[in-house]
């Protein structure tokens, strides 16, 4: 159903006749997700911690705007933050836990013993392909190929015009410098995930391509013309192919308890 957004998915598939239930978002950023985990009743107390002051303050302006009082924004570091005694029913990483180094670790001495119990949830919309972006040399040939096939009008560049002609792994000392935490231990996701915690679901959802093949000319395709639309297909497709035939997924989305030990 591409009106539902997983947050509308999971609460009703996992929640349904449940109350009182308590929800921790880690790097909350703009605080969509918990205005829209906000909606349910069944949650009593949804907070978001976040490391930027600026987003923190624009997510409360949103909860006034919108007169949301069950989410709260705690402006902190996740891995140095007190949260007392306090435990949760879910925890949300919505794009955030690619920043984090040492995830083994993370999952398993902090996350884990944030859960209430081994009913409670971990929901991950999640990066989880090659450390700092250094992408396959199968990564870089297919997409390189498919490049090719665009035409020239959608591969001039934003507020630019020149043309993307070709895509290279990004730099490593680039990387430190412009965002050092940029998928630092990004490939150890999965590992760790499938180490501390049971998968009751676990979804790929490819970029393995597109995010090599979109940046710089994204731009190009926010229109429904038939040209658009069927470069988006094509693209589309050759994508899922990569992803069955090397069965590897740089983005899935899990829901997963925690293993009993």
């Amino acid at each position: 159903n591409r009106e539902m957004g997983y947050e509308e998915y999971f609460t009703k598939k996992y929640l349904n006749n449940k109350s009182n239930l308590s929800l921790l978002s880690i790097g909350s950023g703009s605080g969509a997700k918990e205005r829209n985990f906000s909606k349910f009743s069944c949650f009593d107390e949804i907070n978001g911690i976040e490391l930027s002051d600026i987003a923190i303050k624009d997510s409360q302006a949103k909860l006034i705007e919108n007169k949301i009082n069950n989410v709260k924004y705690f402006l902190g570091d996740f891995k140095t933050f007190d949260f007392a005694d306090k435990k949760f029913d879910v925890i949300l990483f919505n794009s955030s836990l690619h920043h984090f180094d040492n995830i083994d670790d993370l999952l398993k001495n902090k996350v884990k013993n944030l859960l209430k119990n081994t009913d409670s949830f971990l929901i991950i919309f999640e990066y989880v392909g090659p450390n700092r972006l250094q992408w396959s040399d199968a990564q870089l040939m297919k997409t390189n190929e498919l490049l090719k096939t665009i035409p020239k009008e959608y591969r001039i560049k934003y507020k630019s015009s020149k043309i993307k002609k070709r895509v290279y792994r990004p730099g490593l000392l680039r990387m430190l410098l412009t965002d050092p935490s940029e998928a630092i231990d990004s490939e150890s996701i999965l590992p760790s995930l499938h180490n501390h915690f049971e998968s009751d679901e676990e979804k790929t959802l490819g970029g393995n391509i597109t995010q090599l093949l979109f940046k710089d000319i994204s731009h190009h395709f926010y229109n429904n013309s038939t040209q658009t639309t069927q470069i988006l297909d094509f693209i589309f497709n050759e994508e899922d192919k990569f992803v069955n035939e090397t069965d590897k997924s740089d983005g899935i989305f899990g829901i997963y308890k925690p293993k009993i030990t």
